[in-house]
């Protein structure tokens, strides 16, 4: 995103992505404070491929919420075959 004027990120970690060390909420705000970071996520979800292992995607999400609140930016939800929860 810094090589162009008119791009923007968003730092987060997928529902579904379990190739990745977790991330923190202190790590998530770190990250979000870069001058081109205008949001968290994608993150939310998504039961389409892993629907018995829930638990740690409300883990994530839970901490997703927490950093987008304590900065102040927006959250993008990712939500796929989730919608009661």
């Amino acid at each position: 995103a810094e090589r162009y004027p008119n791009i923007a990120a968003t730092v987060g970690v997928h529902p579904n992505e379990i190739l990745t060390e977790e991330p923190s909420e202190a790590e998530l705000i770190k990250l979000a404070q870069h001058p081109k970071v205008v949001g968290i996520g994608e993150t939310g979800l998504d039961y389409y491929r892993s629907e018995a292992e829930s638990k740690w995607q409300h883990e994530r999400f839970r901490t997703h919420i927490r950093a987008a609140k304590a900065i102040q930016k927006p959250l993008i939800i990712h939500t796929r075959m989730a919608r009661a929860d």
